[in-house]
């Protein structure tokens, strides 16, 4: 699409800066936008929207307004603003079924949308939704293109449908499916290409080879789409796909416990990630690799600088300023949070005391807890608050465990749960009346 190619361009290098001498108009984190990346494409692709509805109106269903809403889709899912992605690729497809009438090329755009939409959902931990729109797109690629076709679309579909078995537990299942995605791709790419599709199914590889054990297999295919990705992109480029490789190889030397070269793995990713979305920006993959420098840290014997680093994570992973258009919500946050908490019960408690306990993470837990329970999504909530009770560390009586236990009782009278109720709401009372006294 004109748009596309428009912004493709800027995204290569050139230019968009004013050459005008008059003072800047843009606020500031307008300016912000057109100096961080992806926040420049996002502006861009939302200009476009507006120009597209002016020209074939409000309400129009057609291929370029489709195309645009899924390509802002895709500048919100790398930005980790997962929830709101997804609405514009259900957008994007509702417009294409729309105008479908039979045509190849739109049941292919069906089949593409469906795919991001199974990746988007893999990043909200909403594994089962994820599997049937890959599996969907899937079926339209197969069927589109004949049966035992050799196509890097099919490839693809078989490597990110990998992604969400991997994501439900099922690695084995999750090898098979990259394993046929990779020598399918080879097939069309050639043996010795370097293509990042490529390159990005051996990193996919890489990681279900360091889940089952088998490290010199996670090695090899760790550095083979490290190296690929630096012959595509060149030496010193910065981008996703490098960031990827970088905390698979380092995911692979904290698991066979060369410690240091992992953390400084971890670290790298961080700076390069913050080069791409800006320094101050609150990513879920920054609070993750956040979190993993901690576990680092804390393996290495350096307790204080680990704690330190999960308050980090933690801090990012709490709401800001509501009204800030560049932050991921709650939802977007919630997958990463629980990741932080479970690690950080699994290496620091009991050892640290109450007062040790990073604030910001209890803080984030129940900021996070009350966002679900206002959402009536009740099994989400109780998880949270759950987590509140364990990391909270205290045996006596707090706010905060208050809170949560009450929080608990809700939610398990909302799912008719109400032995489990019960008891929440009288342990919160006894609590409630120790603390009062």
């Amino acid at each position: 699409m004109w748009l596309q190619d428009i912004i493709e361009k800027d995204a290569d290098g050139i230019s968009v800066s004013s050459t005008s001498s008059e003072p800047s108009t843009l606020s500031a984190e307008e300016e912000e936008d057109m100096v961080v990346p992806f926040r420049r494409k996002l502006r861009f692709f939302k200009q476009g929207l507006s120009i597209e509805r002016e020209l074939y109106g409000e309400g129009a269903s057609n291929i370029h307004v489709a195309t645009t809403h899924r390509n802002i889709g895709g500048c919100l899912l790398s930005m980790g603003r997962y929830s709101e992605a997804s609405d514009h690729f259900y957008k994007s497809l509702a417009m294409f079924q729309k105008v479908f009438g039979g045509e190849e090329e739109v049941l292919l755009e069906i089949a593409t949308t469906l795919d991001i939409i199974g990746c988007c959902l893999i990043f909200l931990e909403q594994h089962e939704e994820a599997m049937d729109s890959l599996v969907r797109s899937l079926k339209m690629r197969k069927s589109s293109k004949g049966d035992g076709a050799q196509h890097p679309d099919i490839a693809l579909s078989l490597d990110h449908l990998g992604l969400c078995l991997q994501a439900k537990g099922e690695t084995q299942a999750a090898l098979d499916s990259h394993l046929e995605g990779l020598y399918m791709l080879r097939d069309c790419h050639g043996e010795c290409s370097s293509h990042p599709d490529v390159a990005s199914s051996l990193n996919n590889l890489a990681a279900c080879y360091c889940s089952l054990e088998k490290y010199e297999e996670s090695l090899e295919y760790c550095q083979q789409g490290l190296e690929m990705r630096k012959a595509h992109y060149g030496d010193g480029a910065i981008n996703l796909d490098i960031a990827s490789s970088l905390e698979s190889l380092a995911k692979h030397h904290m698991a066979t416990g060369q410690k240091q070269i992992a953390l400084e793995l971890y670290q790298e990713n961080v700076v390069a990630m913050r080069s791409m979305f800006g320094q101050e920006a609150r990513h879920p993959d920054i609070a993750k690799s956040l979190c993993d420098i901690a576990l680092c840290q804390h393996a290495m014997g350096q307790r204080e600088e680990s704690l330190a680093s999960y308050e980090e994570a933690a801090i990012m992973v709490m709401p800001q300023e509501e009204n800030s258009k560049s932050n991921p919500t709650l939802a977007d946050m919630a997958p990463v949070l629980k990741y932080i908490t479970d690690q950080f019960k699994a290496i620091h408690l009991p050892d640290v005391s109450p007062s040790s306990i990073p604030p910001s993470l209890v803080k984030a837990l129940q900021d996070t807890a009350g966002y679900f329970l206002s959402q009536k999504k009740n099994v989400e909530a109780l998880s949270m608050f759950e987590r509140v009770l364990d990391v909270s560390g205290a045996k006596d009586a707090t706010p905060e465990i208050v809170s949560a236990l009450r929080g608990m009782a809700d939610c398990h009278e909302a799912l008719s749960q109400f032995d489990e109720a019960a008891r929440c709401y009288s342990a919160c009372m006894k609590m409630r009346k120790t603390l009062l006294a």
